[in-house]
């Protein structure tokens, strides 16, 4: 599948931008799963205790169901729950909103932007 694989990314939210890199691989139950090499992790032994699980909604739409995380961005760290939506292109490009809801209802979008590596 032409989705998977690495992206070099940047994760925006608030005015504020980190780098990142984020790596798409196949998951069990036709999922795809993100992982980033600082910044977004998930709990060992959650749900999604490999990295944030997608669904592939069409040949390039993904949709992200609510799942626990972690936050570490230039606007703070955060732990609590991430739904998602975007799009990997065929492109090499992607473009991924998160949309985090922290312990205190803390609400906070990151935008996910970036190019296949």
């Amino acid at each position: 599948m032409e989705l998977l694989g690495s992206y070099s990314v940047m994760i925006s939210s608030m005015g504020k931008s980190d780098p990142d890199v984020m790596t798409v691989t196949p998951g069990t139950d036709d999922k795809l799963l993100f992982t980033f090499a600082a910044g977004i992790t998930t709990d060992v032994g959650a749900v999604n205790a490999n990295g944030l699980r997608a669904d592939l909604k069409s040949s390039s739409m993904i949709a992200i169901a609510a799942q626990p995380a972690h936050i570490d961005h230039s606007t703070g760290s955060l732990s609590g729950m991430v739904t998602g939506d975007g799009s990997l292109n065929g492109d090499g490009t992607c473009d991924v909103m998160l949309h985090f809801v922290g312990d205190g209802s803390t609400q906070q979008d990151y935008e996910i932007s970036g190019t296949k590596e």
